[in-house]
């Protein structure tokens, strides 16, 4: 724990803080322990509002990159399906507009919540946007990380098809049978990581119950409420 919460239980006499101040009451190290958890959600709220970020910005780049260089204009006899381009200009349209929505969402919250970690003062966590935001946060992160990478992974294959169909058909039957395996791979990964990290977080609050609870027993059967007093010696 940070030195202002390394608290500990003093021989059943009651919590102390090492190195300087007075003794703790059991509600300021709940209130610490609180500051704290603000503060860890603060900054995760700021990690994942800038990672949402700059993956929308690099994704939506490459989408208008991918439309402006498609050459929908072939030489005579080889236009392309019409389902085909429909369905590139779909996925484009909805990959380029989930990781827009995500870097309006990061963009309008950031400088406040950068404003407030910043500062670096305790006491500011509670000016911070960043909890009464969090649904916004959220769908950033999801609009970002989830709808963008599936988006993109399936505009990845129907570029392949608008490229390839009319040079070499198996070139991009090709390229679906490889890009399904590898999606599958990136979902079954995003599925063990969801709940590496669910178990994770399940584990540390358990552990911090864990450590109130006991923190609250030491607190409730000590009943030392003055200064410590020397053992008497009686000699015979």
């Amino acid at each position: 724990m940070s030195d202002g919460l390394s608290i500990r239980c003093i021989s059943g006499f009651g919590f102390r803080h090492f190195g300087r101040g007075p003794k703790y009451k059991m509600e300021d190290v709940t209130t610490d322990r609180a500051t704290i958890d603000s503060w860890k959600r603060l900054f995760l709220s700021r990690a994942k509002l800038k990672a949402a970020s700059q993956a929308s910005a690099l994704l939506a780049g490459f989408a208008m990159v991918a439309m402006v260089e498609v050459n929908f204009s072939p030489a005579e006899g080889e236009q392309l399906p019409p389902g085909l381009i429909v369905s590139f200009a779909i996925c484009t349209v909805l990959l380029v507009s989930f990781n827009m929505l995500a870097l309006m969402i990061s963009t309008c919250i950031l400088p406040n919540v950068d404003a407030i970690a910043s500062l670096n003062i305790v006491s500011f966590v509670k000016e911070s946007p960043h909890a009464e935001l969090r649904n916004y946060i959220e769908l950033a992160w999801i609009a970002s990380t989830v709808f963008g990478i599936m988006f993109f992974m399936i505009e990845i294959g129907l570029l392949c098809w608008v490229q390839f169909y009319h040079v070499l058909v198996v070139a991009a039957w090709a390229s679906t049978v490889a890009l399904i395996p590898i999606t599958l791979v990136f979902i079954v990964v995003a599925v063990k990581f969801y709940q590496a990290l669910m178990r994770h977080n399940y584990f540390l609050r358990e552990s911090t119950v864990q450590e109130l609870e006991l923190l609250n027993e030491q607190w409730s059967n000590t009943s030392f409420v003055g200064p410590k007093r020397k053992p008497s010696l009686q000699i015979v």
